[in-house]
C-alpha cells in the first residue's frame, strides 16, 4: 500500500488541515530575518485540534489574514514545535489560489501557479522535483481553495445542496472525484458541509470529512481525518475547533492566551 500512501498524503494534509482560506498574508512580508513584517490590521483564526475520542491536543493551526489578501498558516505540534506552513493569495478563481508550502514533518515543498487557462503543480520530494499542469476547470477545487469556494458560492450551494466536484492538492498531478453535500442544521445554526470521495475504494481509506460554518461564513468546526496527529495516537479522527482575533500587525505565533494551557509560550510580535 506505499504507493496509495504516497497518493493519498497531500490530499489528506490539505482537506483535514488546510481547508481554511481567505485573506493570506504575502511570501513578500517574510523579511531575511524570517520576520513578519507586514503593517495594518490582521485577522487570525487559531484552530485547536483534539482526538476525537481522548479529547487530547493533536495539533494547532494559526491562520493570519491581511487587507492585502494574502495569507499564512503555520501548524504546530501541542508543544509548537512547527509541523508546516502554507502561504496563499487568490489572483483569480477563489478555488485556484496561488500557493506556497512546505511540510516539514513529510520534508516536502509544494507551489501551485494558476492561470486562465492552466495550473501548474510543481512538488519536491526526497531531492526529486516534478511539475505538471491541469485545466483550469470551474468544477476543480485546489487545495485551501475549498474555503474560498464556499464562501464565494454560499447561496448556490445552500439551494443545490448536492454536486459534483473535482480536488487537487499542492503540488499533485492527480485530481480525485468528490462528493459534497449541504445541509443546514435549525438547533445549532451552523451549516455543515460535507465531502466524500466519489470511489469506493478511496473511500476504505479517507471516510467523509465535515466542515461546520456559521451564518456569517466562518469555519467553526472541523471533524474528520488528519496526518498530523502524534504517532502515539489511538485514532487519526480529530475535531479541529477555531477561534476569531484582530490584531494591530502579524504575529510570529500565536499569544499564551489563545492557546490550550499546555501549549501555551510567550507570544512574538512580528513587528
Amino acid at each position: 500500500m506505499l504507493v496509495w500512501s504516497r497518493l493519498m498524503t497531500p490530499l489528506i494534509f490539505v482537506l483535514a488541515c488546510a481547508v481554511l482560506a481567505g485573506p493570506v498574508l504575502a511570501a513578500d512580508s517574510l523579511s531575511a530575518e524570517g520576520s513578519l513584517s507586514a503593517e495594518g490590521s490582521v485577522s487570525h483564526a487559531v484552530g485547536i485540534a483534539r482526538d476525537a475520542s481522548s479529547l487530547r491536543v493533536s495539533y494547532i493551526e494559526h491562520h493570519q489574514g491581511l487587507p492585502s489578501g494574502a495569507q499564512r498558516i503555520d501548524y504546530y505540534r501541542a508543544d509548537l514545535t512547527p509541523i508546516a506552513y502554507k502561504r496563499l493569495t487568490y489572483p483569480g478563481k477563489p478555488q485556484h489560489p496561488s500557493i506556497e508550502q512546505e511540510n516539514f514533518a513529510l520534508g516536502t515543498k509544494a507551489r501551485v501557479s494558476p492561470s486562465t487557462d492552466d495550473i501548474t503543480m510543481w512538488r519536491s520530494e526526497a531531492g526529486e522535483a516534478t511539475s505538471t499542469s491541469l485545466p483550469a476547470s470551474d468544477a476543480l477545487i485546489v487545495d485551501a481553495g475549498f474555503d474560498a469556494f464556499i464562501k464565494a458560492n454560499w447561496g448556490s450551494l445552500l439551494d443545490k445542496p448536492t454536486r459534483r466536484v473535482e480536488f487537487v492538492a499542492a503540488g499533485s498531478a492527480r485530481t480525485l472525484k468528490m462528493r459534497l453535500n449541504v445541509e443546514e442544521n435549525d438547533d445549532s445554526g451552523l451549516v455543515k458541509f460535507s465531502i466524500t470521495p466519489s470511489s469506493w475504494l478511496v473511500r476504505m481509506f479517507l471516510p467523509s470529512l465535515s466542515f461546520f460554518y456559521d451564518p456569517q461564513r466562518s469555519l467553526q468546526r472541523y471533524e474528520g481525518y488528519s496526518n498530523f496527529v502524534p504517532p502515539d495516537s489511538d485514532s487519526q479522527q480529530v475535531v479541529v475547533e477555531f477561534t476569531y482575533y484582530e490584531t494591530a500587525g502579524p504575529l510570529l505565533r500565536p499569544p499564551a492566551a489563545w492557546l490550550p494551557a499546555q501549549s501555551a509560550v510567550p507570544a512574538l510580535s512580528g513587528k
